[in-house]
């Protein structure tokens, strides 16, 4: 991809906001200011649409658009402040803390999680918040299997909380108290979690790293019942590498999204994205241009594909996919590049509102060079008018969070 250079953010504006063949158009109505400030990695680590229109963004950070507000923020849909929502004291503990996780329960609570050990000043690394910020303090997780340390969640649609981490994973009741129905087929001396995601009918996505006497030999992709128990029908093929695959998203046609470093998938040449059917089986149809090491990737509501990997460091590209019509996929046609967009530093995660707009959240201050706000950004699709309003997708969004895949 060619980069291109601008000499200010207004010319950068123009030329994107123009919607040209290869690019995507920054959305000008989305004001985000300076962005976030401060914390250790300055970085938006979780990004949610919300049903009103808002935006909750968790991560490390202290400010945002140089107001105080550590480590979680919620914005109006024009990315300005919501004064109402205040973290008080925000996330400490000793390695680069931050919020890694966040969604709301079906009463408006919000449930976050991460690498901290203390919230508000309360010892903690999975907590429960009211809708103004303040800490839920008669809301006690119930963790059995999980310690210390870094912790991934999901809000399910019932309210129900599904938390992991390396070792292990769980299921927790709205109110905290530990499900004792979900005992998850997951042995932690020889499996290594990597990522978790969940699909509509329930079912869980776990990639992880396959161990042999503490040592990593592979990677491995499974699913569990909604109750924990193993899919034997789900038979997908191995990874080859230790770190070869990152992840595993439901599209909304039922096919399976991997993304990682891997180069091949069952002998045939796949650059770090695949697409399984329903059953684990590689789709042969679906074809990718380009060399491995896709760090992240989303299914879109159209069934599109949005993905980062690494470019030149420290630049991340953005890549946009779309698959072809059937008869030019069987022809050995590969998805096409709607648009790439290049950003300095890391991307963390990708969420499509409501109406189709992308949001951005991570640890860059550049686009295609140019200086734009810290950690968040949203742009506008390529060719694709705004539909006014198209149905909502932030309960799905939230049962099938950015989240889940881990940095």
């Amino acid at each position: 991809m060619k980069t291109l250079t601008f000499p200010n953010a207004s010319a950068l504006l123009v030329a994107l906001c123009c919607v040209t063949e290869g690019f995507a158009a920054v959305d000008r109505s989305f004001r985000p200011g300076t962005g976030l400030g401060g914390g250790n990695e300055t970085s938006g680590n979780v990004v949610v649409p919300l049903a009103d229109g808002k935006i909750l963004l968790g991560g490390d950070f202290s400010t945002y658009n140089g107001i105080s507000r550590p480590d979680l923020v919620r914005l109006n849909p024009d990315g300005s402040l919501d004064e109402s929502l205040h973290l008080l004291g925000g996330v400490n503990g000793p390695d680069e803390p931050a919020i890694r996780s966040a969604s709301l329960q079906p009463d408006g609570k919000i449930i976050v999680s991460g690498n901290f050990t203390t919230i508000s000043g309360i010892a903690g690394s999975l907590a429960r918040l009211h809708p103004n910020g303040t800490l839920d303090t008669a809301w006690v997780p119930e963790l059995n299997r999980l310690g210390g340390g870094l912790i991934w969640s999901i809000v399910l649609p019932d309210g129900r909380i599904l938390a992991w981490g390396f070792r292990a994973i769980e299921r927790l009741n709205a109110d905290g108290s530990a499900d004792t129905s979900f005992n998850a087929a997951v042995d932690g001396r020889f499996f290594g979690l990597r990522a978790v995601s969940l699909q509509a009918d329930g079912r869980i996505l776990l990639a992880g790293t396959v161990f042999v006497e503490n040592r990593p030999v592979g990677q491995q992709l499974t699913r569990l019942h909604a109750n924990g128990s193993l899919d034997t029908s789900f038979a997908p093929p191995q990874f080859p590498g230790s770190l070869g695959l990152n992840g595993a998203r439901e599209m909304p046609d039922g096919r399976i999204l991997v993304f990682g470093s891997f180069d091949t998938v069952d002998g045939r040449a796949r650059p770090g994205l695949a697409l399984l059917h329903s059953d684990g089986r590689l789709d042969t149809s679906a074809r990718f241009r380009g060399k491995g090491s896709y760090v992240r990737a989303w299914p879109l509501s159209d069934g599109s594909i949005v993905a980062t990997r690494a470019a030149h460091f420290p630049n991340v590209e953005v890549t946009v996919l779309t698959e072809p019509p059937m008869r030019q996929r069987f022809k050995g046609r590969p998805w096409k590049i709607e648009f790439a967009v290049s950003l300095n530093g890391y991307v963390t995660d990708i969420a499509e509102d409501a109406r189709g707009r992308l949001l951005i959240a991570g640890e860059f201050y550049a686009l295609n060079g140019v200086r734009v706000p810290t950690g968040i950004a949203r742009f506008l699709r390529r060719g694709r008018p705004l539909p006014f309003p198209r149905p909502e997708t932030s309960v799905h969004r939230q049962r099938v969070p950015a989240s889940a895949s881990q940095r």
